[in-house]
This record gives C-alpha cells, sequence and structure tokens, in this order.
C-alpha cells in the first residue's frame, strides 16, 4: 500500500484575518470536487457541484471563498495521483485554507490510511473539513471515531466496485468484446463504435519495421534506420530505441489478433499490476479479430528470429538458420556459438561431437548454393511438381528478383528444408548440401582450409581455450579474494 508523506511547515501563517472593510473575523473556505470517470452524466455532475459550492461560500457572510479544488476523471484510491486535491494540501500548509467542505468521505478518499492520515494533518494545521453527506465535522471531539469507521466502509465499497468492475470486463472478455485502447498503426470510429481501423500512413511504418527486422537487422539498428528517415514515434518523438521497436514486432494486433487480458490488476488500491501468464486470471486469443497490418507468415516468422536471437543459454544461439543445419556424425541440429580461436568469431557446433564450423564458412556456402540453382529447374517444377513444390518454386523465383547478399532466416525459412554438413575429412566430403522445400538438392564446398580449419581439431581447440579462460578468471577471482583478507 502507498505510504502518505507529508509536509510539516515549522511556520505556518494565521488561519485566521480581518477584514478591513468589517473589522471581523472570517473563514477562509475551500471546497474539493472529484468524479471518477469521463462520462458525460460524471461531467454534467462534476460542473454542478463546482458551482454550487462556490456559490455555497461566497453566499456566506462569515466565509471567504478560498477556491474549489477539482479533480476530475481521476480515482480516489491514491491521493498522491490527484493533483487537485494536493494542490488544496499544500495551499493548506501555506496558511490559505480553514475549512474544506466536500460532499463524502468517498470523494475526498477511498484509502482508509490516506484518509485519517490526511484529516489528522490538516487538522494540525487548523483547518477542519465537513463530510456533508456523513454530516461530519472534523473539528467536533469524536469525528476521528466515526470517520475511521466510515472511511473503511468507503475503501470496502471500492474494493466492491473494483471487483464488479473485473467482473464485468473479464465477462465482456468471455464473450470475445475487446476493450479498446489507443494503438500506433489502428484508430477507432467513436461514432459507430467501429474498432481497429487502419491508419494507413502509420501502417506503413509498422510494415516498415517488420521488413527492416526480418532481413536482418536489429530491433537498435531498425530504430536508427526509422530516425535516419525522419519517421517520429508513436509519441512523436525523434528517438526510436530497441525497446519501442520490440514492443511493436511481439505485438499480435498486429497480424489482425487480439489477445485479451495481457494483464491484470492486483491491488485495487495501488493499481499495481503484472503481466498475465494465464495462472493470474483467464486470456483469450481471437484470431482474425480484425484486418491485418502485416501478414501471419511474416508476423510468425519475426517471432522465430526473436526467439532465435535471444537464445543465448551458455552462449548458444541459432539465428539464422534455426534448426536446420544438421550434424554430419548425428543428423542433430546444430547450435552457434562465440569461439575464441581467430578472433572471437561464431561458429557452429554440434553438442554431442567434436565439429565445429566457422560461421562465414557456412554462410558463404548456402549462399553459393543459392546463386547456383537455375530458373529453368525452378520453372519446370511450378509447372509439374506437387503444390507444396509449386509454391516454393515460386518464392524462390520471386526471391532471385531480390539482391540477395546475405544469409537472412526470411528466406532461407521460406526455401530450405534442411542443410547436411559433409563429414569435412577430405576434400570430398568438405561439402555442404542444401535441400530445398521445392524437392531437390544442392552441393557444393565449403572451401575450409584443412589444416586450419578442420572441424574436429576446431572443437578440440576451442574448448581448451575456454578450459584455459575459465582458470584464468577463477585464479584471478581466488587472488581477488586472498588480497582482500
Amino acid at each position: 500500500m502507498e505510504s502518505v508523506q507529508i509536509r510539516r511547515p515549522q511556520n505556518r501563517p494565521e488561519t485566521r484575518r480581518t477584514t478591513k472593510a468589517a473589522g471581523e473575523e472570517k473563514l477562509r473556505v475551500a471546497a474539493y470536487c472529484r468524479v471518477s470517470t469521463d462520462s458525460d452524466e460524471q461531467e454534467t455532475s462534476f460542473e454542478t457541484q463546482v458551482e454550487v459550492y462556490e456559490k455555497k461560500i461566497r453566499a456566506n457572510p462569515a466565509w471567504e471563498y478560498a477556491g474549489v479544488y477539482t479533480d476530475e476523471g481521476i480515482t480516489g484510491t491514491k491521493a498522491s495521483k490527484r493533483p487537485g486535491f494536493q494542490k488544496m494540501i499544500k495551499d493548506a500548509e501555506n496558511g490559505k485554507i480553514d475549512r474544506i467542505l466536500t460532499k463524502s468521505i468517498s470523494r475526498f478518499a477511498r484509502n482508509t490510511l490516506d484518509c485519517i492520515a490526511y484529516v489528522r494533518h490538516l487538522k494540525e494545521l487548523g483547518t477542519t473539513i465537513l463530510f456533508e453527506k456523513e454530516n461530519i465535522d472534523t473539528g467536533s471531539t469524536y469525528s476521528e471515531m466515526l470517520l475511521t469507521v466510515l472511511a473503511a466502509f468507503a475503501q470496502e465499497e471500492s474494493r466492491s466496485i473494483s471487483a464488479n468492475i473485473t467482473w464485468g470486463v473479464r465477462k465482456r472478455f468471455e464473450d470475445g468484446q475487446e476493450r479498446w485502447a489507443k494503438i500506433y498503426g489502428y484508430r477507432k470510429n467513436f461514432d459507430t463504435g467501429e474498432t481497429y481501423i487502419v491508419v494507413e500512413n502509420e501502417a506503413e511504418v509498422i510494415r516498415l519495421i517488420f521488413s527492416l527486422y526480418e532481413r536482418g537487422l536489429s530491433t537498435t539498428e531498425v530504430g536508427r534506420e526509422l530516425e535516419k528517415r525522419k519517421i517520429l514515434t508513436p509519441a512523436g518523438k525523434k528517438v526510436w530505441n530497441g525497446a519501442l521497436v520490440r514492443s511493436i514486432l511481439v505485438n499480435e494486433k498486429y497480424c489482425g489478433d487480439l489477445i485479451l487480458q495481457k494483464y491484470v490488476t492486483t491491488d485495487h488500491l495501488t493499481h499495481a499490476f503484472v503481466k498475465n501468464d494465464g495462472e493470474e486470471a483467464p486470456m483469450y486469443y481471437i484470431k482474425d479479430h480484425h484486418e491485418a497490418i502485416v501478414s501471419r507468415e511474416q508476423f510468425n516468422r519475426v517471432q522465430k528470429i526473436l526467439e532465435y536471437r535471444n537464445r543465448k543459454k551458455n552462449g548458444y544461439d541459432t539465428y539464422p538458420l534455426g534448426d536446420k543445419l544438421r550434424c554430419p556424425y548425428c543428423g542433430k541440429p546444430m547450435i552457434q556459438k562465440k569461439i575464441l580461436v581467430y578472433r572471437q568469431s561464431r561458429g557452429w557446433v554440434c553438442p554431442d561431437h567434436n565439429f565445429l564450423i566457422h560461421s562465414k564458412h557456412v554462410e558463404e556456402a548456402i549462399l553459393s548454393a543459392f546463386h547456383e540453382v537455375d530458373r529453368l529447374v525452378l520453372t519446370k517444377i511450378r509447372e509439374k511438381g506437387t503444390p507444396e513444390e509449386i509454391k516454393a518454386a515460386e518464392a524462390f523465383l520471386e526471391m532471385l528478383e531480390e539482391d540477395i547478399h546475405t544469409v537472412e532466416f526470411y528466406w532461407v525459412d521460406e526455401l530450405i528444408d534442411h542443410i547436411d554438413l559433409g563429414l569435412h575429412r577430405d576434400k570430398e566430403t568438405r561439402t555442404l548440401t542444401v535441400h530445398w522445400r521445392c524437392g531437390f538438392d544442392t552441393t557444393v564446398p565449403t572451401n575450409i582450409d584443412p589444416v586450419k580449419d578442420d572441424p574436429e581439431k576446431l572443437a578440440v581447440t576451442d574448448k581448451r581455450s575456454f578450459e584455459n579462460k575459465r582458470r584464468r578468471e577463477q585464479k584471478k577471482e581466488q587472488d581477488l579474494i586472498e588480497r582482500e583478507a
């Protein structure tokens, strides 16, 4: 629960003053009004309250008007989040208010601790409060006891309202009704109630982000490219960061789907919330809910790329080939890791065998295999192949129109079924074979140096280098402990 921090001035000005005209003391009286929603009905009620309080104070000859403090469309469970309330407290501390009128305890504060703390603080300052609905005047002797009880009821009322709202929201989720929240790329027609209408100029930015990331740029690099093109962020700022780009890439709304109840509120007073993993509360996935900005295929491919790039357990990752590269000894998918030999480059290694090959040799061989494919062969497959082969051949012909000079997951996933490495024991087996989805294979040499880059020797040398590094780090840590001792 939020703690209430109250400033206590050392020298507070006098809480009464004498008017020059009448020579008699007047109470400086203010009022506090709050509504918690922005609905038309509440807005009318709010404006009425403000008007009534101002007239009431000005009509009393014993009072001097000290203002009406307001908070509109703001929750009452956290006083620190109400600027009008905080300004009123500050003015009371500065000796500008002697008495406060408010409609009810629940309008003043629904948090019992907040309510009592602020009432006591104001009372110490010489400022009293009149809660009209409950007819409680904090200037009277027994007001605090009654106030404590009624404030607790107000807090429980807040909890009950919160529970009812939560139930209503979840019931709508169960029925497949979304709760609209503004999102970049879409808008809502508030006249018709239609949601997720594509905003085309923003949608173009979304498509660009997916395309740049899919073609090899990191989230940070995508952000820099957007800045270079002078594209503003959804908030209208010039600087894009990697986290913002990633939040767009993982948002299922851009492929036309909707996940309801991603987050749940854990405390109705502090409004603290946590990401829902499905255990806190049910989650609801609605497929094809609205018009997509990017295709489902591209969205799913980007999710795989994110996973492969972030899968770095024990220093391993599998981007850009995923699980497609197979060990020549056991046939298991290989993994990519940082290798210490040769200036800490990267290499593909089998978890179960001493076999390690530089990533650059693998990628160069794959590109060579790609550019060796004959268009005529693809054309024939497109004419006579199976439906799956025809689809893959058409995709291949489209890719050949692009200037492909790097290995990226988007086209590897589209065109390649899997990749086999030769045993690399002699010239004939120092090969890489690409098994294309359109039904044929291409075998190319890896062109490695049989002495310098022999996969078995490279794996043994790399293991030895890591072991030596680990020993040096342990010794360094031990020496540090001994020096400190």
